[in-house]
């Protein structure tokens, strides 16, 4: 029954009448998605810069063609002022945020660079597609891998997700390439250090100081199979920063990394066979923090929420400083 003070008023009057006296739920932080035409498309949480997905492409000068001959994805620092990625040029100008080639792409008897990207590009046909969202925010290019002749050699669609971060971290995302094949039979290969999908940081990073963790006992990243996840800590300028890399078991088999160089690049090296009228998908979650790498259990907990399995976390962690190359030999005279 009614209180007898709301007798006789419908339903609908009374919610209207008893709004103003609810207490106002706080709203969930909204994810937002700003597209610069032919340029770039920014994604930002509560009003604070998560990533930068920079797609321009302009072949009118040489300059221009190589800082744009290929699109890839900025992490931004948890203020949103920052990318703690590396944009063209400084010391290999093709390492670039988050992005995805492999040097040997074998096709009827030539190979292909899409890595340094020798005698090609990667381009975005079109102004990316975007969702957001309270949760989670998305993009969606489709890009052309030409060859020498601008013609596509193989076709991606590249998905981009966002997704709230539990802290310490403060970015997680999602990238999935869906890769198809434009020119009959192609052969994905190479080695781990020139293809697949890699993270290189911005190029300000304190070399003596970069970290490697990798699940299990005793890893060597060199000998590592498919990890589950591989991890990196750097230092840029009075601050310390990690990212987690997390492999998802649908991906190819047999996958090396490449996670020891000293400035701060780390990434899976998968090899496939696309075949006309097939689909090969390469899909990866990443995971920024503020900080040094995550505890196991929060990045087991991401990876089984990414990969739809419950395992155990590892029982140990490996951590390792990172290479460092050997010094050039002197000319002979």
């Amino acid at each position: 029954m009614p209180h007898p003070k709301f007798a006789g008023i419908s339903p609908l009057a009374l919610l209207v009448a008893l709004l103003p006296l609810a207490p106002f739920a706080r709203a969930d932080p909204r994810f937002t998605v700003t597209v610069t035409p032919n340029h770039h498309v920014v994604v930002a949480e509560a009003g604070t810069v998560r990533g930068r997905f920079e797609f321009a492409h302009d072949a009118s000068s040489a300059a221009r063609r190589n800082e744009t001959y290929k699109p890839f994805l900025h992490l931004f620092d948890e203020t949103g002022r920052a990318p703690i990625t590396k944009g063209p040029g400084g010391e290999y100008t093709h390492h670039r945020g988050i992005f995805i080639g492999w040097m040997k792409i074998l096709h009827d008897g030539k190979t292909y660079d899409r890595w340094t990207m020798q005698g090609g590009e990667q381009i975005v046909l079109a102004d990316p597609e975007w969702t957001s969202g309270p949760a989670s925010a998305s993009i969606a290019a489709t890009i052309a891998w030409n060859d020498g002749a601008g013609r596509p050699l193989l076709r991606e669609r590249r998905e981009l997700v966002f997704h709230r971060a539990p802290a310490p971290a403060h970015v997680v995302v999602d990238v999935t390439s869906h890769l198809e094949s434009a020119q009959g039979e192609l052969r994905l290969d190479g080695d781990p250090e020139h293809g697949g999908v890699h993270f290189r940081a911005a190029s300000e990073v304190d070399r003596k100081n970069v970290l490697y963790t990798f699940p299990g006992a005793g890893a060597v990243a060199r000998r590592l199979r498919d990890p589950a996840w591989i991890a990196m800590t750097f230092p840029l300028g009075e601050r310390t920063f990690s990212v987690v890399q997390i492999n998802h078991p649908a991906n190819p088999k047999d996958s090396r990394v490449s996670a020891y160089r000293d400035y701060a690049r780390m990434g899976y090296f998968p090899t496939t066979v696309l075949r006309p009228g097939e689909r090969v998908t390469v899909s990866y979650r990443f995971v920024a923090c503020a900080g040094p790498v995550p505890a196991a259990d929060m990045i087991q907990d991401l990876a089984n929420r990414f990969t739809g399995h419950a395992d155990a976390p590892p029982a140990e962690l490996t951590v390792r400083a990172a290479e460092v190359p050997p010094p050039p030999s002197p000319r002979k005279k």
